[in-house]
């Protein structure tokens, strides 16, 4: 178990990799959180620790939460002794991470169960590397997504996404599927059609704007497609599941 001590030295290393890497500076990072610099270097050189309050403080600058100090190895661990065989705890994600192989603590609102026969069902199809992704999320429908795709999916839902099916092949025959995607930075909901070397991002309200995304030679594409959505769902299954 980790004690304060051995969490702020974690805090520590983190804080030191964003200064290594130009994301962030000792100056900015104390003016940040209201601290003196000297108070801010003492810290980071080791020679004295932080309040929790402190801890705190530099905890939302970064936009972590304490869970994302903790070793894998431990929360690994932690995983396999709370391990159902029959679910899979599947994290509902901010929309701002969707787009991450891995998702940070921080951004993962709650786990909902999902049994793993549900879940076999759907089949991979992964046009580009998505071996380290985490491969299903719960997304929830946003309000912009809500009046794009009135009435098909209302508001209120969350989505699963699959983010090993990145095809561009219906995952049925026939059918058209509905994606995940980020364009000019923003994440959509919407239909996927493939016409000539173009992906047809299309809405469900006819008033609403219909995007397309250009399907390069190199697959570069791939990057923009976060997943296909397999399970669209209003309510939380009960305690064991869904």
């Amino acid at each position: 178990m980790l004690d304060l001590r051995r969490l702020q030295s974690q805090l520590r290393r983190a804080v030191l990799a964003r200064i290594s890497s130009g994301q962030l500076s000792g100056r900015r990072l104390a003016h940040a959180i209201g601290y003196k610099q000297p108070h801010i270097s003492n810290f980071l050189t080791g020679r004295r620790g932080l309040s929790v309050e402190g801890t705190d403080r530099i905890l939302r600058v970064m936009g972590i939460s304490v869970l994302d100090l903790i070793p894998r190895r431990l929360l690994e661990h932690f995983a396999i002794s709370n391990y159902d065989p029959e679910y899979e705890a599947v994290p509902l994600v901010d929309t701002s991470a969707l787009h991450l192989p891995q998702p940070p603590n921080s951004a993962i609102h709650e786990r909902i169960k999902v049994n793993h026969s549900h879940l076999g069902r759907y089949r991979k199809d992964t046009t580009g590397r998505r071996e380290g992704w985490v491969r299903f999320v719960w997304m929830r429908l946003q309000e912009a997504d809500f009046a794009a795709m009135d009435p098909k999916i209302a508001r209120g839902a969350i989505l699963l996404v699959d983010r090993h099916y990145t095809s561009l092949l219906p995952h049925s025959a026939g059918e058209v599927d509905l994606y995940v995607v980020r364009v000019d930075n923003k994440t959509i909901v919407r239909w996927f059609e493939v016409h000539e070397r173009k992906a047809l991002l299309r809405a469900n309200n006819p008033r609403a704007h219909t995007e397309f995304l250009p399907i390069d030679p190199k697959g570069r594409y791939v990057e923009k497609i976060i997943g296909r959505v397999c399970r669209v769902m209003y309510d939380v299954g009960g305690e064991n599941g869904i």
